[in-house]
């Protein structure tokens, strides 16, 4: 019996994509997918910088993963993105100014 399963993985530590098998067992069961939205907003503070450059490593990483599990090229995989080469999307380049007067 499967009560909880938490797994992250690469092409190194894991080669093999999950397989589950189906079972006679027909008890009910729930699942749960983590997905992380950048903030979009136009606040801005202190440590807005700070957090867009933990974001855009935060993709550089997650494309480099997913290219190496795929076979995907990394220039295929960022345009695919929308990011520019700093890993950042055209409105967090944009200054807070930019964003109110070009909406």
């Amino acid at each position: 019996m499967l009560t909880r399963l938490h797994l992250r993985y690469d092409a190194e530590h894991f080669p093999e994509d999950l397989v589950f098998q189906i079972t006679a067992d027909r008890e009910n069961w729930q699942t749960r997918y983590v997905l992380r939205h950048t903030y979009s907003g136009t606040d801005e503070c202190p440590q807005m910088t700070e957090y867009r450059r933990s974001v855009w490593d935060r993709r550089k990483r997650e494309a480099r993963n997913y290219c190496d599990l795929t076979g995907a090229g990394l220039e295929e995989t960022r345009g695919k993105m929308g990011v520019g080469p700093n890993w950042s999307v055209p409105s967090e380049r944009a200054t807070w100014w930019e964003r109110i007067w070009n909406k």
